[in-house]
């Protein structure tokens, strides 16, 4: 039987009347992976694990957060407002427990649906994820640690004129500029040039309001901190990301209780487009 086609624009229709869009990819009969995107991003990403998902029996559920691709905005949302908007989503898949992957920024919400919903989330896949910001300043001494923390403050200010800089460059010349800022092996391959490309204009679909309100929250507290998650964890990470460095890697890894971590030397922050077969093989198999 040929393998069923994604479906990039579905939606569900949220108890306060707002819509939540999503994607499905690979086995629609498979274990349940829900999926959450980095920032800038969109539920478009889950493509780059539909091969795979569809090869291996894993069921990908890629969601756009609000105010990104199709999603209604939430202007008063928290990190932990979130776990709600997808515990709506899985009873109206039908779906009671599942492994939740992030990217990047989405390792907030990965923190906050396994903290609020231990009964329903069983597994977390983080790859390449920003750490809480406050926690992770703790681990550091002296100027690094003020630099950090002064970086965390003008984050949200700084967010508005890159974004905008970086919407226009993908949208316009996005073979010459789109690998200097995020990961030069991957994006030397002119398919993943065109994914990222269609992704990410995707999130900017609704203009720069989603991701400034992520800015915002992220660079905040967050209201959950990595060592409170019980659930298994595995970790992804490259040795050489300038987006998200190593060192906040290896700060999960120290205080996710259970965590597997798997740090790729030479590699960016998009090394889990190369690595996806090993990532769903950790969720098919996880208990």
């Amino acid at each position: 039987m040929p393998a069923a086609e994604p479906r990039c624009d579905a939606s569900v229709r949220l108890s306060d009347g707002r819509t939540l869009a999503y994607a499905e990819y690979g086995d629609r009969d498979g274990v349940p992976l829900v999926h959450f995107h980095g920032m800038p991003g969109s539920r478009l990403q889950g493509q780059q694990f539909d091969a795979a998902a569809t090869a291996l029996g894993v069921r990908v559920i890629a969601v756009d957060r609000p105010g990104y691709g199709r999603s209604d905005r939430a202007p008063r949302r928290g990190i932990l407002d979130w776990p709600d908007d997808i515990e709506q989503l899985a009873d109206h898949l039908g779906i009671e427990g599942f492994s939740i992957s992030a990217h990047s920024g989405g390792g907030a919400y990965a923190l906050a649906c396994a903290y609020r919903m231990p009964q329903r989330v069983r597994h977390l896949v983080l790859l390449s994820a920003a750490a809480p910001p406050r926690d992770y300043a703790r681990t550091l001494r002296g100027l690094r640690r003020a630099v950090h923390l002064w970086s965390q403050l003008v984050f949200p200010f700084a967010t508005a004129p890159v974004m905008w800089m970086l919407e226009q460059s993908i949208r316009r010349m996005p073979a010459r500029l789109m690998p200097r800022f995020v990961d030069r092996k991957v994006l030397s391959r002119r398919e993943m040039k065109t994914a990222l490309k269609k992704e990410t204009v995707e999130g900017f679909r609704q203009g720069l309001a989603g991701t400034m309100h992520d800015a915002w929250l992220l660079s905040r507290a967050w209201g959950v901190r990595a060592g409170s998650i019980e659930q298994p964890a595995d970790l992804w990470h490259g040795e050489a990301d300038v987006i998200v460095p190593v060192a906040v890697g290896r700060f999960f890894a120290s205080e996710l209780r259970r965590c597997h971590a798997r740090f790729v030397a030479g590699e960016g922050h998009l090394m889990f487009i190369d690595h996806v077969e090993e990532i769903l093989r950790t969720v098919r198999d996880a208990p």
